[in-house]
């Protein structure tokens, strides 16, 4: 049986390529070699038959028991370039992806940012869109406060301007990502 090669093909990053899991499978193929039945290396392993003879069929037919590569897109990220990432989401806990990106030079897209930073548990942020103030706003803004001159401080401790602040009745609206 022949294998077709795959374009895009990969190691996989799950719990099959673990030293242990393979050191597992190298005993299983051990006692297969000292004689013992599937049966019997099913029982002392604590794993099904049907893993077992797939196990020593795969050793025999290809001499070892390492998990196949399989395919899927590859990384765009190292191992480095995601340390770096988790390190600028470190030092500026509340910067935006597309700031971490920037920051670290790499070479990738801000979603990928955004993914990776997650997978730590962390999070990053979308900054809120607010209107730019204009010249108009400045100066409704002073015709307003000439016309509430004569008015007491306790009055202007509870005026907010609404061009200048964001508002959300709902948690639930935060703009994280």
């Amino acid at each position: 049986m022949e294998v077709q090669p795959h374009r895009h093909v990969r190691p996989p990053r799950t719990r099959a390529t673990r030293p242990e899991v393979i050191t597992s499978r190298g005993r299983n193929i051990g006692y297969h070699e000292e004689g013992k039945g599937l049966r019997e290396i099913s029982c002392l392993l604590g794993i099904s038959r049907d893993t077992v003879r797939l196990w020593v069929r795969r050793y025999e037919e290809e001499g070892h028991v390492l998990t196949r590569p399989r395919p899927g897109r590859p990384r765009v990220t190292t191992p480095a370039a995601d340390q770096q990432i988790q390190r600028a989401a470190e030092r500026a806990p509340l910067s935006t992806a597309v700031r971490i990106t920037r920051e670290t030079g790499v070479q990738c897209h801000p979603i990928t940012t955004r993914r990776r930073i997650r997978k730590n548990g962390r999070q990053c942020f979308i900054p809120a869109r607010k209107e730019t103030l204009t010249e108009a706003h400045r100066e409704a803004h002073k015709r307003f406060a000439e016309a509430y001159a004569d008015v007491g401080v306790d009055f202007w401790r509870s005026v907010i301007f609404t061009d200048e602040k964001c508002f959300s009745s709902v948690a639930a609206v935060c703009r994280q990502c």
